[in-house]
């Protein structure tokens, strides 16, 4: 034994010296890895009592180490017995050794697990005065953490845990809630500590298996209804809400309360604590005095509100009153503004159950909404909030309960403000007031847009159908004054935000009155309201805006601004029922204006691109022209020259993007992409030219490829090929992190033609498609190079490889059988053995390509070139034979997807019999002979054997499922 175990100063001091030092090498790291033998795990526990934090620190790492691998050669019962003093001090890091000793000691014995529990509970009521009654609270808390995070427990252990042990804990846990008196300064610690314990215990019967969702009935084990619905626990806990270091713990066990009362009680218990779970809700939002404060309020309303039986009386005055005080900073307070608007708009939607209620509910949330609109417009910095729609989402279904009232308060507070900027610019009022007002106008517009956007998700009736067009009314006459506020003043910070949301607004009005599905009645009402004569006059008022903001902003040099009204032109016209008002409009004429054009097209790429993309889904929909003629007229109109190879591939990229699935001008713009491609590939940039192929690549919505006559699909692909083996020699010269993101599209692209179906098995291994192969063998090696650790990096890259691999063994397997073959298996090896499912099935489509039967291959209905690589295979029999290991040791131990297993297995064992019947007894042999593993082993040969079966791979996926139940109850032993 080395002399650092025999004296307790020398291993403190290394101990030390190993967590201050952790990038040098250390004679402690030794033991990580390597069985520990008994005599040293004897004078380890010597050591539980030093007081060095790095020897605990130590000592408990290396032996949760050995026990999570199964090396731990020790008598459990020892070790539990030795760290009971030690365990039992609040923040140990013996404490969560212990937990894990307990839990493996109750895999083999679970008959002890409630005696164990008793005695701890025992313990912990009898001293819990006591720092170690403290620490044994804190022990049980890490006890069904620990549970929690156990992979290795059964169904039964669950079920005693559940229903004797958590329920024993339960107890102990009140009772020691009832002792404290809340008035004694030194007893917060055992308060906070107790009420974190219970709220664990808690959540874990009822996250796992019990997980509350409205309208479904709960199973919970009855025990726990009596100790929770006690009236004494409950003016407890109220009594407990005072300010101190326990406040924070017990409103989230409140919190888990609230979550997981439902169906717990019956009648007027339920009843009753739902009372008391009101009040306490009234509580929380009256004594918010802070952000974290109301959140927590938040937070605890949105759980005790998802059921239906909660009533509205005791918590929503306090919870309106707490809406009202955080409106004076929604920037502070966005967080429990979003979880208060949410609980309010969950009592909007549920109306009809509030009886008696139903009238201080509506008048509750009349208010509310009220608070809100009025929070807003003093508020307006909240406008710089990216998800200001998220957060506010709640608010556009309050609005709906009464949409008259909100319909008011906006058409007041708007005109207000419209006034107001009017007066400054009379009076040339400083700049920074009409900015400032100008912000309130833009929240007035947001806010129309999220009530209306609700319309959608609520669906609406005629009446509130007329408000919410009303509402667009007032949107579309802010957005006439703005246009003339803009002319008279400097583009400022308020301006902006106002055309942000305005084209949110645009956005609205598309989805709610312009889609495809939109009624006459609804039709009919807009005419009507906004006194116009048909739907065009709506969309002629929307792009007369977007077209004044392309000549205003572009002159100013707001390209965000820009881009936005453009992304507006490009939503609008990808429904060809709206694209075709865009046309009547004249859209096509004034957007390619020659000096407009001019000036956008010298913008960004980002600009550039999506102008080009709404211009093509203008111009796609114009019948019966050939689309070599649009093409023409837009790169005449777009004045590109004949060298720009850049801009054009950027026009052609849209074009291709525009193209609905059941183009009548696919097939031609293929054939166009087919003598473009090596032009493109020579002068154009990489990223460009990538991206382009990447989309190209993606035909499975264009079902014309998919019939066997044409061979379209075929001289894409070889395209696609060709281009790729180009582009490849400049993408492994880049950066790692660049290479690696261009391989991935590059692969993307491959994948997207492989697994579309167009391209049928054995069809390139026919048209000797020689390009395709040297590709695959070029990527393989690529992807290979660079070795398992590096690619593991990128999780991405990795499932794009392994899916590469796949796909190359249903379409033309034999691309693994070149040069690289032995490196490929390697790289297959390291990856299984580093536990990447996404491996497996390459490795299958490997064996099935040399299994010389074609029965298993029959199951994918593949048939394969008739040269017999088998030969070849058999060179790299020890990595095979490795593999196959990897396969059956997850059998064993269930580590990785068992279906996949199986079906990678079945095709290997039946090639490699030998294999096989090798590592089945060294199996056998690890595990004593037992006679349960040789039964199951017994079934796994009976359905191998039976392979002939046409149910060959669900005959054996049953064995497996078999043989790892078996082997997963030895493993616990």
């Amino acid at each position: 034994m080395n002399l650092l175990f025999q004296n307790e100063h020398l291993f403190d001091e290394a101990c030390t010296n190993y967590f201050r030092h952790p990038n040098q090498s250390h004679v402690l790291n030794n033991y990580l890895n390597t069985p520990l033998p008994s005599d040293l795990v004897d004078q380890l526990v010597k050591f539980f009592s030093s007081r060095n934090i790095y020897t605990t620190q130590y000592i408990s790492q290396l032996l949760i180490r050995h026990l999570n691998n199964h090396t731990l050669n020790y008598s459990y019962d020892k070790l539990i017995h030795s760290l009971v003093p030690y365990a039992c001090i609040v923040g140990s890091p013996y404490s969560d050794l212990y937990c894990k000793l307990l839990i493996k000691k109750w895999n083999k014995m679970p008959d002890m697990m409630e005696q164990s529990t008793y005695e701890l509970c025992q313990a912990c009521e009898s001293k819990i005065a006591t720092e170690e009654g403290k620490g044994i609270m804190y022990l049980i808390g890490n006890l069904i953490k620990e549970f929690i995070e156990t992979k290795e427990v059964d169904s039964i252990t669950i079920q005693i845990f559940k229903e004797k042990c958590l329920l024993r804990i339960v107890e102990t846990i009140i009772t020691i809630i009832r002792w404290i008196q809340i008035e004694n300064n030194e007893q917060e610690i055992q308060c906070k500590i107790a009420l974190e314990t219970l709220k664990i215990a808690l959540e874990y019967p009822f996250s796992n298996g019990y997980e509350e969702e409205e309208d479904i009935v709960l199973e919970i084990p009855m025990g726990y209804a009596s100790i929770l619905s006690s009236i004494g626990l409950q003016e407890k806990m109220i009594r407990m809400f005072v300010p101190g270091n326990h406040l924070e713990a017990l409103v989230e066990c409140m919190i888990t309360l609230a979550s997981v009362r439902e169906n717990l009680f019956s009648g007027t218990t339920r009843q009753q604590y739902n009372e008391f779970l009101s009040k306490f809700g009234g509580m929380i939002c009256e004594a918010a005095e802070n952000e974290k404060m109301a959140v927590a309020a938040g937070r605890y309303l949105d759980r005790m509100t998802r059921t239906r039986s909660v009533k509205a009386q005791y918590h929503l005055t306090q919870a309106a009153k707490l809406i009202e005080r955080i409106s004076e900073n929604y920037l502070e307070h966005k967080n429990s503004l979003y979880y208060l608007l949410t609980t309010f708009a969950r009592w909007s939607h549920r109306l009809y159950e509030c009886g008696e209620e139903k009238g201080n509910v509506i008048e509750t949330l009349k208010e509310v909404s009220k608070s809100v609109i009025e929070g807003a417009f003093n508020n307006s910095e909240i406008i710089e909030e990216e998800d200001i729609e998220g957060i506010m989402e709640g608010f556009g279904e309050i609005t709906r309960v009464n949409l008259m009232f909100t319909v008011e308060e906006m058409t007041k507070h708007i005109e207000r403000v419209t006034k107001e900027i009017e007066h400054i610019i009379e009076i040339k009022g400083s700049l920074q007031r009409i900015q400032k007002e100008c912000e309130r106008l833009s929240i007035g517009i947001g806010l129309i847009s999220i009530i209306i956007n609700h319309q959608v998700i609520n669906g609406t009736n005629e009446t509130q159908e007329q408000l919410d067009i009303k509402l667009m009314k007032i949107g579309i006459e802010i957005i006439n004054k703005e246009m003339n506020i803009i002319k008279t003043i400097p583009f400022g910070y308020g301006v902006k935000e106002i055309e942000i949301n305005i084209l949110r607004f645009f956005e609205s009005i598309r989805n709610v009155f312009l889609n495809e599905s939109i009624s006459r009645t609804t039709e009919k009402y807009i005419i009507e309201i906004l006194e116009i004569q048909n739907l065009n006059d709506l969309i002629i008022a929307i792009m007369n805006k977007i077209i004044f903001n392309l000549h205003y902003f572009i002159d100013i040099h707001c390209e965000s601004i820009i881009k936005q009204s453009l992304l507006i032109i490009e939503k609008y016209s990808r429904k060809e029922k709206t694209s075709k008002m865009l046309l009547e409009y004249g859209l096509l004429d004034k957007i390619l204006d020659e000096p407009l054009t001019q000036k956008i097209t010298k913008l960004s790429v980002k600009t550039k691109k999506m102008f080009f993309q709404a211009i093509c889904n203008l111009i796609i929909t114009i019948p019966k022209v050939h689309f070599s003629v649009l093409l023409n007229k837009l790169e005449s109109s777009f004045h590109l020259q004949p060298n720009d190879y850049e801009s054009k591939l950027l026009l052609y990229h849209s074009f291709f993007l525009s193209l609905p699935p059941e183009s009548i001008h696919y097939l031609g713009f293929i054939d166009f992409v087919h003598k473009i491609l090596p032009i493109f590939i020579k002068n154009t940039s990489l990223p460009s030219f990538v991206s382009f192929l990447s989309d190209i690549a993606n035909i499975k919505p264009f079902r014309s490829l998919y019939s066997i006559q044409t061979p379209d699909a075929l001289i894409l692909y070889h395209d696609i090929c060709e281009s790729l083996m180009k582009i490849l020699p400049s993408i492994i010269e880049l950066n790692e992190d660049e290479m690696v993101s261009y391989l991935e599209d590059c692969i993307q692209s491959i994948n997207s033609i492989l697994s579309s179906d167009t391209i049928p098995f054995g069809a390139l291994y026919v048209y000797n498609d020689r390009t395709h192969h040297v590709l695959m063998q070029t990527i393989i090696s690529i992807c290979i190079s660079h070795k398992w650790d590096f690619v593991s990096f990128y999780p991405k890259y990795t499932k794009l490889i392994f899916t590469l691999f796949c796909n190359i063994g249903m379409v033309s397997c034999d691309d693994f059988f070149g040069n690289h073959l032995h490196e490929t298996l390697l790289f297959l090896f390291n990856a299984l053995q580093s536990g990447e499912e996404s491996a497996i099935p390459v490795f299958e489509q490997i064996i099935l390509f040399t299994f010389k039967s074609h029965l298993l291959k029959s199951v994918r209905i593949i048939t394969t070139p008739s040269t017999d690589h088998s030969l070849l295979l058999s060179q790299h029999l020890d990595l095979v034979k490795n593999i196959i290991e990897i396969l059956l040791q997850n059998l064993l131990n269930g580590n990785m997807d068992l279906y996949c297993t199986s079906k990678a297995l079945l095709p290997s064992l039946l090639l490699y019999p030998k294999i096989y019947h090798h590592l089945k007894s060294s199996l056998l042999l690890k595990y004593s002979n037992s006679p349960d593993l040789n039964l199951a082993f017994c079934q796994l040969d009976a359905s191998i054997s039976s392979s002939c079966d046409g149910d060959a791979y669900d005959n054996f996926f049953n064995a497996c499922q078999v043989f790892q139940h078996t082997s997963l109850s030895l493993l616990k032993q």
